[in-house]
């Protein structure tokens, strides 16, 4: 899901309403993020 290289520090992924932002993904790892599987599927828009 993620993709960094080995000078970033922070990954993030959010999802946005109107009305608000909710964090949904987060890694300090750059070389082994956690995998992640989201039942439903988030969707993309």
């Amino acid at each position: 899901m993620s993709h960094t290289h080995k000078l970033g520090t922070t990954f993030t992924i959010d999802a946005w309403t109107p009305s608000s932002i909710e964090n949904v993904y987060s890694s300090t790892d750059w070389a082994h993020p956690i995998y992640e599987q989201y039942e439903p599927p988030l969707p993309i828009a």
